[in-house]
């Protein structure tokens, strides 16, 4: 591996021309990865552009400003591209009329930071096939469409090897191509981030926007890019195992109506389809209302976050238990914690309960279908501000083994009917009335004495009190 970087003096003036200096380390032909940061000049060194480097596999320019990457020289066994703050446009993978690749083997394509990138262009004329497998786009933030260039719908049959990509940070991105992602038979992963003036207006509505070959699907902080019409070919994800959904924190009243979601709904219809589905993650959807979750047969891990309106709606057949083992609610409604969902939560073993701000008393349809969770080991429930009660069911719930309270000074006391048999660790931090009453001496003892560790404020109070007792049999002796 060789790196050349240019420091600049300690006034930050850039040091005379280091273009000389570049020009003249022409590195062996033998050479595998070449790292080049912060070159000022304007010239790529002629040893890059003769394609005398035939070995290169990994190459990485940083902070070329003024290079221009279309003079590249062929370097046939390039595998990584790296392209970091550039003012390059265009990234060329077929220069001029040339239907030769400039990289034939090149797998793994970086494009980030690049102020003037407008476009990863792919010649008409070329019928080959790339070799490409990851793509990534990363705070680009003149790039404001994907409907030309490599990723347009005509050029994604070129892209059969493509199996990751990953566009984040393009805040000016507003057109996604005109089929979507539909011909990228081979991708696996997609990502998007953060690019709120996406939208997708299909030129039908035909057709599926992505490929049943997904596997980890990602749609974060894209605001116009969640519709109806760009989840509408999600019924054909049977591989999909991963996907997260994440919107914006809060919609302000005065938000444009262009820029609010049309969908208010994830149905059992839809999510039927999903049979491989392994990990669901739902943030900040204030606009959701319901979802079907019972659909989702393999489903093992559920976050929802944000979502003050969304409700578990009804199978409309199957009552099969579920296999989730997972479930953290914050900032939601308990309202998907219904009476049908908890009875089919017969594998799950842990549940948070997080910044539920509006919680007062948990509901009296989850109360009555605690012992349900059969399989529940950890129960955790943190900043319920206003909360005033623990479930008063909660010695039904048959294996619970760890109970941890948080920064909730409002629960009272310990429920009436104590705390389950099976418990073996109860952990309660910053709750200013459970901390009297679960003292040695306080009204709430007796129903947590059985307990093996008991934690406090960070201080194991059981311990002490056995030590206590030791120390006062010894003193009676």
């Amino acid at each position: 591996m060789l790196k050349w970087s240019w420091d600049y003096t300690w006034d930050e003036r850039p040091v005379e021309s280091n273009f000389v200096t570049l020009e003249a380390l022409r590195p062996h032909a033998n050479l595998k990865t070449l790292i080049i940061d912060s070159n000022t000049g304007g010239k790529i060194p002629t040893w890059l552009e003769d394609g005398s480097l035939s070995s290169l596999e990994t190459l990485e320019i940083r902070q070329c400003c003024k290079w221009d990457i279309s003079l590249l020289g062929q370097l046939k066994s390039l595998k990584i591209l790296r392209l970091h703050e550039l003012l390059q446009r265009h990234v060329d993978l077929h220069p001029g009329r040339d239907v030769h690749q400039l990289f034939p083997c090149l797998r793994i394509l970086d494009i980030i930071c690049c102020s003037g990138f407008v476009e990863v262009h792919q010649s008409r004329s070329s019928t080959s096939s790339s070799s490409l497998a990851s793509l990534r786009i990363i705070n680009c933030p003149r790039l404001t469409t994907l409907q030309v260039g490599l990723l347009a719908h005509r050029s994604q049959i070129q892209l059969q090897a493509l199996h990751e990509l990953i566009i984040r940070h393009c805040t000016e991105l507003v057109h996604l191509p005109d089929h979507g992602f539909s011909a990228l038979v081979s991708l696996r992963t997609l990502h998007i981030e953060d690019c709120p003036k996406l939208r997708h207006q299909p030129a039908d509505d035909s057709g599926p926007t992505l490929p049943s070959s997904l596997i980890d699907f990602e749609v974060i902080k894209c605001a116009g890019l969640i519709s109806d019409s760009f989840f509408i070919g999600m019924g054909r994800l049977h591989s999909l195992s991963s996907m997260e959904i994440k919107g914006e924190p809060a919609f302000d009243e005065d938000c444009p109506p262009e820029h609010l979601p049309v969908f208010t709904t994830l149905p059992w219809g839809l999510l039927q389809h999903l049979k491989s589905l392994k990990e669901l993650e739902i943030v900040d959807c204030s606009w959701l209302t319901t979802l079907g979750l019972q659909a989702l047969v393999s489903l093992k891990r559920l976050k929802v976050a944000g979502c003050p309106r969304l409700a578990a709606c009804s199978s409309p057949s199957d009552k099969s238990p579920m296999l989730l083992e997972y479930l953290e609610i914050k900032d939601s409604s308990l309202q998907i914690l219904n009476g049908e969902l908890l009875h089919s939560l017969i594998n799950l073993q842990e549940l948070k309960i997080v910044w539920c701000h509006q919680l007062v008393n948990f509901p009296n349809e989850m109360e009555e279908k605690l012992h349900c969770l059969v399989s529940l080991k950890r129960l955790f429930i943190d900043n319920c501000r206003i909360l005033q009660s623990l479930p008063r069911e909660l010695a039904t719930i048959p294996s619970l083994e760890e109970v941890c309270v948080t920064y909730c000074n409002n629960i009272q006391s310990i429920p009436e009917k104590g705390l389950p048999a099976s418990l073996f660790m109860l952990v309660i931090n910053r709750c200013r009335y459970l901390k009297q009453r679960c003292k040695k001496d306080g009204e709430d003892w007796s129903k947590i004495s059985h307990v093996f560790y008991i934690e406090i404020d960070k201080r194991n109070v059981k311990e002490e009190t056995l030590s206590e007792t030791a120390s006062f049999e010894e003193s009676n002796w």
